[in-house]
């Protein structure tokens, strides 16, 4: 799944159903606004394709992939025999994926709505396994992580991004401050499904080791989230951001004025004469599978 980067935690954990129901509210914004974040996450997705050491023929599974990165750039990566099957809780965000991929002319990838857990079992089905910003959305990333080692052939290569901590993502910090300016927020929570979990120092290199992979790195990746002016980055983050635009909605006129005003002046700092890049960062997580 992708993430959704600005969105607010819960303080109860989510179910399956719940996240699926979240994402499928803003499928339809992350389409239209495809350009923006697709452009802005290129560093991310760099980094995994670069983990994943792909060539022609690898067969490759991209869990929660969202509107169909980065499961499109791997397809052209290992094309023109390799295959690619990306999978998303939403049927929305899967039908985006695959419009998308028709446009490419891309017939190596194979979008399907469905969780992790409603994989064929059979083992060693995948030479690589990617997740761009959806493994912290697993209700149980330990019992995840094991599915994804079976998954993998000996040898095989996984590679996941999650984000680092809310002190040092503006991205996330910004929007937050602004709604906490009129409204108490629960605590984010460190170990329930959310956009900030296993964000802390080591917590990702820890659950890769602990899943049985080898030669696990973790590395930081700087990115920025852009918009044109404050302004329109206030709409991104309304578009995309379905917890963040439910707790707006429910304000009160005064209120939503404060918020929006509030953090197109803070957004601000990270404005030029081309555009608003606020920054973020991530966390890239590989491994090996063992058995080679």
């Amino acid at each position: 799944m992708p993430d959704n980067p600005l969105s607010e935690p819960k303080n109860t954990p989510l179910t399956r159903d719940q996240i699926r129901e979240q994402w499928r509210s803003v499928a339809l914004d992350w389409g239209r606004w495809e350009p923006y974040f697709a452009s802005s996450s290129w560093p991310v997705t760099h980094r995994l394709m670069a983990a994943l050491r792909l060539e022609p023929g690898l067969r490759v599974l991209d869990f929660g992939c969202g509107i169909g990165d980065p499961a499109l750039q791997i397809a052209q990566a290992v094309a023109p025999d390799g295959q690619v099957t990306a999978v998303d809780l939403a049927p929305e965000m899967v039908e985006i994926a695959s419009s998308r991929a028709r446009a490419l002319a891309l017939e190596n990838v194979t979008f399907r709505a469905a969780a992790l857990e409603e994989l064929d079992p059979t083992r060693g089905l995948f030479d690589a396994v990617v997740g761009r910003f959806s493994l912290m959305f697993l209700i149980d990333v330990a019992a995840g992580l094991k599915r994804i080692r079976d998954l993998v052939r000996p040898g095989g290569r996984v590679a996941f991004s999650v984000w680092a901590p809310m002190e040092v993502n503006p991205m996330f910090a910004i929007p937050r401050e602004q709604i906490a300016s009129v409204v108490d927020l629960p605590a984010v929570p460190d170990d329930a499904p959310g956009p900030l979990r296993l964000s802390r120092s080591g917590e990702l290199a820890a659950a890769l080791e602990a899943a049985g992979f080898t030669e696990v790195t973790v590395a930081d990746v700087q990115m920025y989230n852009f918009a044109r002016d404050p302004s329109e980055y206030f709409e991104l983050v309304y578009a995309m951001a379905g917890t963040f635009r439910s707790t707006f909605d429910a304000l009160d006129t005064g209120q939503q004025e404060q918020v929006r005003a509030g953090l197109q002046r803070t957004v601000a700092q990270y404005a030029d004469s081309t555009g608003v890049r606020v920054p973020a960062l991530a966390r890239v997580g590989t491994g090996v599978c063992p058995g080679a």
